[in-house]
């Protein structure tokens, strides 16, 4: 990308200096070289960690997640196929 020096056009149009892109770049190429400076600038910290130290809070959740029964609401089933033949899955050696 080369800088082009101030001119003045033949019409009388003053250009003032500015940074020629690439043919064909648009502003795409701007716009990835600001998240990438953006990107580096954090250097993997977020702003949720910066200055705190000491422990990771406790885990309050238990797996698995059951809930309660409800009045009013149908109790689910654990799913079960409903197919009742074999399934064959063709192996590789197999011509079907």
């Amino acid at each position: 990308m080369p800088w082009v020096q101030e001119y003045v056009k033949a019409d009388g149009t003053q250009v003032r200096a500015h940074w020629r892109s690439a043919a064909g770049s648009g502003t795409g190429v701007l716009v990835f070289g600001l998240i990438l400076l953006a990107a580096a600038g954090y250097h993997g910290h977020t702003p949720a960690d910066a200055g705190q130290t000491g422990p990771t809070p406790a885990r309050r959740v238990h797996y698995p997640i059951t809930f309660a029964p409800v009045a009013g609401h149908p109790q689910h089933a654990v799913p079960r196929s409903t197919v009742s033949y074999p399934i064959r899955f063709p192996s590789k050696g197999s011509e079907r």
